[in-house]
């Protein structure tokens, strides 16, 4: 069986302009996960610098509030696992640089011992809600861009377009609903033939992956046959 497709065209209707993004690489949270862990730590950096500069005009309880920046910024670019890993190193940067006695994790001052409880506290607190606002954002959009893809479906087959454009926006709209690679099969004769496939991000079915399909679809089908003409 050949293993070559017909895939749908750059701009066929019902191509999700969020899987073109996530192709790409772009946006934030398109960020290697080693990458998006090694930025949530520069924002840790950062705002020791900033608590540099301002400690001598604050106090050392006030302090912690400028810890809590970076926490935010990973949770909400990164989600729950990058802001975590932000609150861990705020509360360790904030004893390490600014409790007595400085440059070390030892807390001799019970007021500096209390702070840093309490960053680990609001931090913890505040990564977890500005992660779940982040996860249900993705949520919607993903309901958005599926709802769109089934639009787009109907749309082009109310239409009476080309076939071969009614399953591009097929192919597409299983990448949207499923978030997964999909092919779509023709049956000709008694062989099913691969069609059209779509990937999904950086994940694209193979050609052995869709011969096994083929293959399992084609004996589903003679047991389905076989039942159906042993009831009859």
């Amino acid at each position: 069986m050949s293993d070559s497709v017909t895939r749908a065209p750059t701009g066929a209707p019902g191509t999700s302009d969020a899987l073109r993004r996530e192709a790409a690489g772009g946006g934030a949270g398109r960020l290697p996960r080693a990458a998006q862990y090694a930025v949530s730590l520069l924002f840790v950096v950062v705002a020791i610098g900033f608590a540099f500069t301002v400690e001598d005009r604050v106090g050392g309880a006030n302090l912690t509030l400028i810890f809590v920046l970076p926490v935010i910024a990973a949770a909400t670019l990164f989600g729950w696992g990058p802001s975590l890993l932000s609150t861990l190193a705020s509360v360790l940067a904030f004893d390490f640089f600014f409790t007595e006695p400085k440059y070390s994790f030892v807390i001799a001052s019970a007021s500096d011992a209390w702070a840093a409880g309490l960053l680990l506290v609001i931090a913890t607190v505040v990564s977890a809600v500005a992660a779940e606002s982040r996860r249900r954002q993705l949520v919607a959009q993903q309901a958005a861009e599926q709802a769109q893809a089934l639009q787009t479906l109907a749309h082009v087959v109310i239409q009476g377009r080309p076939h071969p454009e009614i399953l591009a926006a097929a192919a597409t709209a299983l990448n949207e609903i499923f978030c997964a690679p999909s092919v779509i099969f023709m049956q000709q004769g008694s062989a099913l033939i691969p069609w059209i496939s779509k990937r999904y991000g950086g994940i694209e079915i193979s050609g052995w992956l869709r011969f096994g399909a083929a293959v399992l679809l084609f004996i589903l089908g003679q047991v389905a046959r076989a039942y159906v003409g042993a009831r009859a």
